[in-house]
């Protein structure tokens, strides 16, 4: 008898535009060969409220230990609403077998993908056939998961991927109150999950007949992300750094991503008029900092403004505060030092049109400060150095948001 493993996801989140539940049964298409490696199952309504239509697509990642797809999805057994594919295994002794999915939503009017912010997946009835069959559901990285104090389920983890196999124990029907044979597992701002759905034999080798499982897959209790509420990408800093080679270099870095196609760097000699300079493309969906940089290797002479843009999977932008860069009117930068080497002296002079504070510091080969200074005789620093073991060192003047470096020789 074929046993019916259910998965079940219960997605929340506070912000929201709608509750629904997803319902797979229905028409879906299938693009590649079905039942292999690529193939991608499409189901074009999985649940609309409030103007909101969800699609979902499913994709085989991988297969392994000679399973094999037998139905992508079971109508007829388990739940009406739930994905229901039954997989056949035959193994020997030992063995296991599973395929991985990739379970993805998209907003089913320009299809972007539709981003969730929280959702729990609970794997329920996960257990074997009472002879040699033991199941097993793999969550791959979730925040964190949650297990009965007495559960009869084992868990390992691998790169942050976390599998939960049964005993040979059956459990009769779907029972849910048989929580020892149950996990949950939180996830955060995803737009789609991958799990691997299997088993393995264990006490003698196994027919296909006998590896032949049900699994259940159920998203209810859904919650709509409202992305018109929440900010596409949270920035930590955007800042610009002078070069000695006529470049300037912006850095900048976010702590979370939601839907972030790509940023643009712009940039404008009056602050007013803009053009545009590079594009680089955002993390998509992201909860960690991620660190950005890019190098204009052809700034504009005298004062100039750089701003960054970021841009959505659907269009909408926005712009985060500009910054002012100076350079000479040639060009270069406008930061001297001289005499350069240097044996007993050398003065450090720098050409600005801001009357904001001057920070002078000196470096040496391993980054350690060897001096600072903030009070400059007319935009200069005369410094002793004598003082300096002979060796190679940089100069950094930081005013505003910009920062000048040039090398400096003691002899």
């Amino acid at each position: 008898m074929k046993n019916l493993a259910l998965i079940v996801f219960t997605i929340l989140n506070f912000t929201s535009i709608a509750q629904i539940k997803l319902k797979y049964s229905g028409s879906y298409s299938v693009s590649g060969t079905p039942g292999q490696v690529g193939a991608i199952y499409t189901w074009n309504n999985v649940g609309s409220e409030n103007g909101v239509t969800i699609k979902s697509k499913i994709e085989i990642l991988s297969i392994t230990g000679g399973a094999a797809l037998e139905e992508i999805d079971n109508a007829y057994d388990g739940s009406s609403r739930a994905w229901q594919p039954i997989i056949n295994g035959s193994q020997y002794n030992g063995g296991f077998w599973g395929i991985e999915f990739k379970i993805s939503f998209y907003n089913a009017s320009n299809n972007n993908p539709l981003t969730i912010s929280s959702f729990k997946a609970n794997g329920i009835d996960i257990d074997g056939d009472g002879d040699k069959v033991r199941e097993y559901n793999r969550f791959d990285a979730p925040s964190n998961y949650t297990l009965e104090s007495n559960t009869y389920l084992s868990t390992s983890s691998n790169n942050g991927n976390f599998t939960f196999t049964s005993p040979k124990t059956v459990v009769n029907g779907i029972d849910i109150t048989q929580t020892r044979y149950a996990v949950s597992c939180l996830y955060e701002n995803k737009q789609y999950i991958s799990v691997k759905l299997g088993g393995g034999c264990f006490g003698g080798n196994c027919s296909t007949f006998e590896g032949t499982r049900l699994h259940s897959v159920n998203f209810y209790d859904v919650v709509v992300f409202n992305n018109a509420q929440v900010l596409p990408v949270t920035l930590l800093y955007f800042k610009t750094i002078n070069n000695d080679k006529k470049s300037v270099t912006m850095k900048w870095a976010t702590s979370a991503e939601i839907n972030n196609d790509f940023f643009t760097i712009e940039k404008s000699t009056n602050g007013k008029n803009w053009v545009e300079v590079a594009r680089i493309p955002g993390a998509g969906n992201s909860s960690q900092i991620i660190n950005y940089s890019y190098t204009d290797n052809n700034p504009l002479s005298g004062t100039s403004y750089y701003r960054l843009k970021q841009t959505d999977y659907n269009g909408e932008y926005e712009y985060f505060q500009s910054k002012a860069v100076v350079l000479d009117a040639k060009g270069k930068l406008n930061l001297e030092v001289f005499p350069n080497p240097a044996k007993e002296n050398t003065t450090v002079k720098l050409t600005t049109l801001s009357a904001s504070k001057i920070v002078v510091k000196v470096l040496n080969i391993n980054g350690q400060e060897v001096l600072s200074a903030t009070e400059l005789d007319g935009n200069s620093l005369e410094i002793q150095t004598s003082l300096f073991p002979k060796g190679l060192y940089i100069v950094e003047i930081t005013q505003d948001e910009n920062v000048l470096r040039k090398k400096l020789i003691v002899e």
